[in-house]
């Protein structure tokens, strides 16, 4: 059995920040063309430094525990959590903080070959600063398997990588552009990799 937990707070006098601007007084963050002029439609958010005093605390947990270990291989589970609260010392939200998440793993060793796969719960965001919108949850399986090539001193691994398997919708919370830009859906990938 392993462990480890990490508790924070920071707080910070004049702490700066990008904060959504409204000029146009429609209540929603205003959005600007490349020249910087208002368009609804616009590519990029506009935002202005600001400075303020705010409160950051949270914690980081995560518990390994070998289930299985001999001539079949080894098989380890791992379930982990953070959570990080950041806030103006006036009470306000500061923008673009990560929601809390957690999860669960297994880790898969034989030999030369080892398979994982990692579940994550990533929680919706609604603790939000002025002008910002709510993020949804989203759960991400995440798989892996490969296959290591000792030869001498160096070593190459052969590997098939599964991301976002259930084809989640994902917005970053922690993104200007999550409303714009999801991150991709289900993808595979097989690679080739050398340790010299």
């Amino acid at each position: 059995l392993g462990w480890q937990l990490n508790l924070f707070a920071n707080f910070f006098d004049d702490f700066i920040f990008q904060e959504s601007v409204d000029n146009d007084g429609d209540g929603v963050a205003d959005r600007v063309n490349e020249e910087g002029e208002l368009e609804p439609d616009g590519e990029l958010l506009s935002v202005a430094y600001t400075q303020d005093d705010a409160e950051f605390y949270g914690f980081e947990a995560e518990i390994t525990y070998r289930l299985l270990k001999g001539s079949t291989g080894d098989l380890d589970g791992r379930l982990y959590a953070d959570f990080v609260r950041g806030a103006l010392s006036d009470g306000g939200d500061l923008p673009r903080i990560t929601p809390p998440r957690f999860g669960g793993g297994l880790d898969y060793q034989v030999a030369q070959w080892s398979a994982g796969v990692d579940v994550t719960r990533v929680a919706r965001q609604g603790r939000n600063a002025d002008l910002e919108t709510n993020t949804s949850g989203y759960t991400v399986v995440n798989t892996d398997l490969g296959w290591i090539i000792p030869s001498g001193g160096n070593e190459y691994q052969i590997f098939l990588r599964g991301a976002n398997l259930l084809d989640e919708e994902i917005r970053r919370h922690t993104s200007f552009i999550k409303d714009f830009a999801p991150l991709p859906g289900r993808s595979v990938l097989v690679g080739f990799k050398g340790v010299f």
